[in-house]
């Protein structure tokens, strides 16, 4: 290869593909450093090139799962934020690559946030008894004041078992923020109620009065009235199915 080929005119789509078959992600910073040229390449693809690399080396469990969990949270957030009611329509697909583009370089970050705590979870699973300072005597007469010796699977299964358990985190984060705006919706619609006693169902929250003064004393709210009023609601109907099941 010619000196200077890398640095001065190789083509764009050749050196993606050479980020893209890098081992791992700290390998492609330093190619990106390597010259100006190659920078420049770097920073007008770093997203695209993070995602092929975490898809192929596993450095990054269900990073599409992860980028979800991350956008639909960013809405819901900004919901709060603004006082406004969660979207109750949120489906996760219009959150993917596919449907929602190419990640920004805030949202990869914030995926790559929820990789770390997916991350520290896995550890906590794999050593629940760690933040026990006592010691645990079973039945068995054994005993234990730290962490398991055995991973929950043989080491040559462990990064499958890690995988799936990022996967289940970040599934579990998607459904939080898509039933943010359902589970909400019943506090939003209690502060404009034509009934004062169901717009004390708002302060419950917002100024930390105490549930159970809504049903008693003078004034109280019956519980029939409170069934009712969430009788409208999707999540909180507590009758029959209205679909026969």
């Amino acid at each position: 290869m010619a000196p200077g080929f890398l640095s001065r005119t190789c083509p764009v789509e050749l050196l993606l593909e050479i980020f893209k078959q890098l081992p791992s992600t700290q390998d492609a910073l330093s190619f990106a450093l390597t010259c100006r040229h190659i920078n420049d390449v770097w920073d007008r693809n770093a997203t695209s090139i993070l995602l092929a690399l975490w898809r192929r080396n596993g450095e990054f469990p269900a990073v599409e799962e992860a980028l979800i969990a991350a956008r639909m949270t960013k809405v819901v957030v900004e919901a709060e934020q603004a006082d406004c009611l969660p979207p109750t329509d949120m489906r996760p697909g219009d959150f993917s690559i596919n449907h929602g583009g190419a990640p920004t370089v805030s949202e990869l970050k914030a995926a790559r946030a929820l990789y770390h705590l997916a991350r520290a979870l896995s550890v906590a699973f794999c050593h629940h008894n760690a933040y026990l300072h006592e010691r645990r005597v079973f039945k068995d007469g054994s005993q234990t004041s730290g962490p398991p010796e055995r991973t929950p699977e043989k080491p040559s299964r462990m990064p499958e078992w890690s995988a799936r358990v990022h996967k289940a985190i970040y599934r579990t984060m998607i459904a939080g923020a898509a039933l943010a705006g359902i589970y909400n919706e019943p506090l939003f619609k209690a502060k404009t109620h034509s009934d004062a006693r169901i717009r004390r169902l708002a302060r419950v929250k917002e100024q930390g009065e105490e549930p159970d003064d809504l049903f008693y004393g003078d004034g109280a709210l019956a519980l029939e009235e409170f069934f009712a009023f969430l009788h409208d609601f999707p999540s909180n109907y507590l009758g029959p199915s209205r679909h026969g099941w």
